[in-house]
């Protein structure tokens, strides 16, 4: 083990004891005591009161959620009293940091843990209080006016981050959960399936994830589905020692998919002419529909295109642009190939008048802010907004944006739309159907384990007949003649390596032996929102989110603790901080400047685990330290 491996497998230990304010299930000490896998009787219990909150019932389930007061009113529909938005719970002091982490795992990615200030009721008491005895302070009346404003503490509490909707306008009622539900909270994971990735990590020797060099922690059962983390990476890939936190950039190929490209490479030199005139037609074309079902829209509006960049090359060189159109993109965060091939477009047809329309925005950034700052420019330009073009998660910053509502925006102004989501395949779910936009790329190498290079490309119906495939080749059928080419126009674009292609099916079928795709994003999704705090924890700094929390799906950006004057001051030091982290660390997450600051981007995937960020973050935190 390195010097590198042994401070990140320590530096999970060596956290300060945190602070925590529970408001449900958790307060019960056995329900504590089974999700962090140890007893409470060194932790310390104070009875306390959270205000401008409410607590609610989530809907089919035994557990509350906690939210702002806001959206409290908006959820019952009328204003609140002082008591009514006040949540009672517990701080329960002295939690290590892999108790939280334990903790994160049992919340889920329907909470985010945020600091808050919490008010005190009580003196504290020992965790060596048990039974009814350490309950009846939680069960007492709360006497609000013991709560003074000096008597408070700052906490960190889970937070509903989930739909409102999922959400019951009444109030939580603790007392009903000890008489009626606690007893399945105290029982063994097969009582409620939220225990079963907690009692698994428990079982781990007390440590959150495997060992970097060590075994599988015991492997899966049989009959269960694979264990994600580093088992999985080893058993799968072919890292090594190296630490990929950037699958985001070029993707991570399994070895199944590895193998089935090269049978296809392999089966095409043996006999060229079998499998390019006839071998990989059906292969291909089940690869479509089966694509097709995975993003829920019909298989003649989507063609398997090499790479997102050649699909926004074919829809913008051959879109039927018109005299004075105004194109809208957000500047600050496009992918530069894109703003490079819309620029193309303007220039290469001066006869047009064509223009680009800068939203600028920055980030943190709440959604509402971005669909505004959208609609005013389209207003302000009175009809000559043509075609927007955004993404559906960007680039650097790694951030989510919401590409269903940007599309609605269009619509009710009559502005075509262009999801650049390479980055969605595989990190959230997409259904085209129900967006409707009117043209979607995404790659399929990024995050839906294809072979690299591999892309989708959806078109719209009312465009098929007006747009090409890029480079144009033997699908071609003249526009006057009306007929829908689209599809069948990529289906063969040149001689190439068709392998990538027909690999894609098997990328799928390991997608779902992993237990598919929700399985797999609640996983990324969770690592990532855990992964970033920690990493900020290491920094010192903080995560790049809104308010709420709508920024982060599987990517997560953190600020690093360096300050450069400039994004040319930080770009004469950018590849020297890539070749440290290559030699001296082996591993990679990209640095990125953005609104004056410096961050990290982290990529999450399943062969990942919290270590894997905890090492990047002392990489970084040590590289900063030396940046002059």
């Amino acid at each position: 083990m390195t010097q590198h491996d042994s401070a990140r497998v320590d530096v999970a230990r060596n956290g300060e004891p945190r602070a925590l304010f529970f408001y449900g299930t958790l307060m019960h000490p056995g329900v504590l005591e089974r999700v962090i896998g140890h007893a409470v009787d060194k932790l310390t219990f104070t009875d306390a009161v959270l205000y401008e909150h409410t607590r609610h019932h989530v809907r089919h389930a035994d557990y509350p959620a906690v939210i702002p007061i806001q959206s409290a009113q908006k959820l019952i529909g009328r204003a609140l009293d002082r008591e009514e938005a006040s949540v009672r719970g517990t701080i329960v002091q002295g939690l290590s940091p892999s108790d939280v982490d334990l903790l994160d795992v049992f919340e889920g990615d329907e909470y985010v843990r945020r600091t808050v200030q919490a008010h005190i009721l009580s003196a504290a008491r020992t965790g060596a209080i048990k039974g009814a005895e350490a309950l009846v302070p939680l069960l007492s009346p709360i006497d609000l006016s013991q709560a003074t404003q000096d008597q408070t503490q700052s906490v960190d509490v889970y937070l509903w981050s989930a739909s409102v909707d999922r959400l019951e306008s009444g109030l939580w009622d603790f007392a009903a959960f000890l008489k009626d539900k606690s007893h399945r909270w105290v029982g063994t994971s097969q009582d409620e399936e939220e225990f079963a990735e907690v009692d698994r990590r428990r079982a781990m020797n007390g440590k959150i994830t495997p060992d970097r060099t060590g075994g599988s922690a015991g492997g899966p059962a049989e009959n269960t589905l694979p264990v994600f983390g580093k088992a999985l990476g080893r058993q799968y890939w072919t890292f090594g020692n190296y630490i990929n936190l950037n699958a985001g950039s070029y993707g991570a190929c399994p070895q199944p998919v590895v193998k089935q490209t090269h049978y296809w490479r392999e089966r095409t030199e043996a006999a060229p002419d079998k499998v390019m005139k006839r071998d990989y037609a059906p292969v291909y074309t089940r690869t479509r529909a089966r694509l097709a079902k995975l993003f829920n829209c019909d298989v003649e509006d989507l063609a398997v295109v090499g790479n997102t960049t050649i699909s926004t090359n074919a829809i913008l060189r051959s879109f039927p642009w018109q005299k004075g159109d105004k194109i809208l993109h957000v500047g600050s965060t496009i992918y530069d190939p894109a703003r490079n091939t819309l620029q193309y477009i303007i220039d290469s047809r001066p006869d047009l008048e064509l223009s680009m329309l800068d939203v600028q925005v920055n980030y943190p950034l709440s959604d509402k802010a971005l669909l505004d700052a959208f609609e005013r420019m389209i207003v302000r330009e009175n009809g000559a907004v043509r075609f927007a073009f955004f993404d559906g998660i960007s680039s650097q910053p790694g951030v989510a944006l919401p590409w269903q509502s940007l599309v609605s925006l269009c619509k009710r102004h009559n502005v075509v739309s262009f999801v650049d989501g390479a980055h969605e395949p595989g990190q959230r779910p997409i259904d085209l159907k129900s967006a409707q936009p009117d043209f979607f790329a995404g790659n399929l190498h990024k995050w839906l384990y294809a072979h690299r290079p591999a892309g989708m490309l959806y078109a719209d119906k009312r465009w098929h007949t007006l747009v090409q495939p890029f480079p144009i080749a033997f699908a071609y059928i003249p526009i006057a003649q009306g007929r829908a080419t689209f599809a069948a126009g990529w289906d063969w674009p040149a001689t190439e390596d068709i392998s990538r292609y027909l690999s894609i099916e098997t990328a799928l079928d390991f997608r779902e032996m992993l237990g598919g795709e929700q399985r797999i994003q609640t996983y990324t999704h969770g690592l990532a929102m855990r992964g970033g705090r920690r990493m900020a924890e290491i920094l010192g700094t903080e995560v790049l989110e809104n308010e709420e929390g709508t920024l982060t799906a599987s990517m997560v950006n953190v600020r690093l603790p360096v300050d450069f004057a400039s994004v040319d001051d930080f770009n004469k030091q950018k590849n020297a901080i890539r070749d440290i982290l290559f030699d001296e660390y082996d591993c990679f997450a990209p640095c990125f400047f953005h609104n004056g600051k410096t961050y990290v981007r982290a990529s999450a995937q399943v062969f990942n685990d919290l270590t894997d960020f905890e090492y990047v973050a002392i990489a970084y935190l040590e590289i900063c330290r030396n940046i002059k």
